[in-house]
């Protein structure tokens, strides 16, 4: 897919690496580590717009067992609650609530009717992105 420029968007929204995403990964690793002995599978399609500014995501997480929206965000909470660069909320995110800042959010946490699938909105300021190779590949590894 070729790079995406304004002149591209022409004002609307674009879908941009629909399948293997370098942040599905990251983000696959990162929400593993919620789940005891547990390992999530992702799967979104980052989109962007004229503000050039932001990522927006909706991921839609298959989950092994059932849980509540409410369960979720405990785990997020308990996970990322005390770290600087992540805020968590309940409504869904806008590039808004990014915009210039460091780190990234997430909200919007829904769950499918039957528990076993969670759709969340990311947002990540667009040069700020908070999965790097220090985090993603402690090894050293380079993408």
């Amino acid at each position: 897919m070729p790079k995406i420029t304004p002149q591209l968007l022409l004002g609307g929204v674009k879908s941009y690496s629909m399948t293997g995403h370098i942040h599905e990964r990251e983000a696959a690793y990162h929400l593993s580590s919620l789940v005891p002995n547990g390992q999530v599978k992702v799967g979104f399609i980052p989109a962007v717009a004229p503000w050039f500014s932001g990522i927006v995501s909706t991921a839609s997480i298959p989950l092994k067992e059932k849980l509540t929206a409410k369960n979720v965000v405990s785990l997020f909470e308990e996970k990322y609650g005390d770290e600087t660069l992540i805020r968590i909320q309940k409504d869904v995110v806008e590039i808004k609530d990014v915009e210039s800042k460091h780190g990234w959010r997430v909200g919007g946490f829904q769950m499918s009717s039957d528990g076993d699938r969670v759709v969340i909105v990311v947002s990540v300021h667009r040069s700020r992105c908070l999965f790097c190779n220090d985090v993603f590949y402690p090894s050293g590894r380079t993408r």
